[in-house]
């Protein structure tokens, strides 16, 4: 969904003759200004940004667009003569977890030892996960 033509932060004033009084910035000037307008006027000049029916509203295009991106911009970071960006690491779910929640969740809640991910089970709560774990390891061990 597009953001609004106006955001509600720049309306000022609306008085109860239809005028309408917001800010806008003057590229002119290269300053904030305030503009009263009729209703009808400010409706007139909202529909000009309005695309027709079945009109492809394209963000990027060339070397930007989404399909062309990944081959075409290392290929013009060279031509330019710049260094190519690489993606940042994403942190994954036990980093994450260590920093927000400051817990570790490959650490054993019982001996404090070092976790294997071995699988995932949804929709059980902890204190049956620790029985569930509890009577695997009991089974293990006769």
């Amino acid at each position: 969904m597009k953001r609004p033509p106006i955001s509600g932060s720049r309306l000022h004033h609306y008085s109860k003759g239809g005028q309408l009084t917001f800010k806008y910035l003057n590229h002119r000037t290269g300053e904030k200004e305030m503009l009263t307008l009729a209703a009808e006027d400010l409706i007139c000049r909202l529909i000009e940004h309005i695309p027709d029916k079945h009109f492809k509203v394209i963000r990027y295009y060339g070397f930007l667009s989404n399909r062309r991106r990944g081959e075409m911009l290392p290929k013009v970071y060279d031509a330019l003569e710049m260094e190519s960006k690489d993606a940042p690491a994403l942190p994954c779910y036990a980093s994450m977890l260590k920093k927000y929640a400051k817990v570790d969740p490959y650490e054993c809640l019982f001996c404090r030892d070092r976790l294997e991910f071995v699988s995932f089970r949804a929709g059980e709560s902890r204190e049956e996960l620790i029985r569930q774990t509890v009577l695997e390891g009991q089974l293990r061990s006769a």
